[in-house]
């Protein structure tokens, strides 16, 4: 699995929101492992935010990986300010 190193300093919702655009466009290009890189990222900078749960959970179901779709998923409601899940 390809590791993605981010040097710049993330600090709010905007950096994680590109994170995710980026991880997004990795999965429209077939390149997963790097999606979920970029995901993971999100996911760290801003646990509380559960946006990159629910995109995770959304890579995790591309890769048919129903149960760490599931679990991501869960993580996903736990903040669920902005969440929306399709299954």
């Amino acid at each position: 699995m390809p590791t993605i190193l981010i040097t710049d300093h993330f600090d709010n919702e905007t950096d994680c929101e590109q994170l995710e655009v980026r991880g997004i466009e990795a999965a429209e290009e077939d390149q997963l492992d790097l999606a979920l890189s970029l995901f993971n990222q999100s996911i760290a900078l801003a646990p509380e935010r559960p946006d990159g749960y629910n995109n995770r959970a959304q890579l995790y179901r591309l890769k048919d990986d129903l149960e760490s779709m599931y679990t991501s998923s869960y993580s996903c409601l736990k903040h669920p300010t902005s969440c929306a899940i399709r299954v």
